[in-house]
C-alpha cells in the first residue's frame, strides 16, 4: 500500500513540473511573438516594465513612445520627470514649449524618507496629459535602471525635438 501511495506522489509531482514547464515554454513563447511584433512594427524597446500581470513594454519608433498599447508622440512631450515615491528628483522640460530646459530637485524638497513601497515613477507630460510610467518599488533593485533608462530615452527625445522646431531656431539667430 506504501508503494502505491509513493507511485501516485511521484506521479503527481512529475505532471505537476511538466505543466508547469509547459506553461513557462508558453509564457515565454508569447512574450517573444509580442517583441518580435514590436520589432516589426520598426519599434525598439526601451524597457521592460514588470506589471502584476507580467512585462510591459516601453518603446519607441522614429516619431513616438509606446507605453503598452499606449502612444506618445515624441513632439507632443513637454517634460519628463522621474520620481522616486511622490518626490521628483529630476526633470527635463522642452524649450519649444517656453519652459526651461532642465531642473533638479527642488532644494526644500530634500531626500525623500525610504519606504518599502516607495516606487520609482517616470512622469511624461503632454498637453492633453501626464502618463505615469511606474516602474516599481524600491525593494526591486531593477525599477531604479529602468526608470533612469526611460527618463534618459525621454529627455533625449525632448532635446531632439527641440533642436529641430524651427521656430526655435528662429529665435536663435
Amino acid at each position: 500500500m506504501r508503494d502505491l501511495i509513493g507511485i501516485a506522489v511521484v506521479v503527481v509531482l512529475v505532471f505537476a513540473a511538466l505543466r508547469m514547464a509547459t506553461a513557462l515554454q508558453g509564457y515565454r513563447r508569447g512574450h517573444e511573438q509580442r517583441r518580435e511584433r514590436l520589432d516589426t512594427a520598426g519599434r525598439s524597446i526601451v524597457a521592460e516594465v514588470p506589471v502584476p500581470d507580467g512585462l510591459l513594454f516601453f518603446a519607441e519608433d522614429a516619431g513616438a513612445f509606446y507605453w503598452g498599447e499606449r502612444r506618445i508622440p515624441k513632439r507632443d512631450i513637454r517634460a519628463v520627470e522621474v520620481r522616486f515615491g511622490d518626490v521628483p528628483l529630476s526633470t527635463t522640460r522642452a524649450r519649444r514649449f517656453g519652459g526651461p530646459e532642465a531642473a533638479g530637485p527642488e532644494a526644500s524638497a530634500g531626500m525623500p524618507e525610504v519606504h518599502e513601497r516607495a516606487a520609482w515613477d517616470v512622469a511624461i507630460e503632454t498637453a492633453e496629459d501626464t502618463v505615469v510610467v511606474a516602474c516599481g518599488a524600491i525593494r526591486e533593485h531593477v525599477s531604479q535602471e529602468l526608470a533612469r533608462r526611460i527618463f534618459e530615452k525621454v529627455g533625449q527625445a525632448i532635446a531632439a525635438c527641440d533642436r529641430d522646431d524651427p521656430q526655435e531656431q528662429e529665435s536663435a539667430q
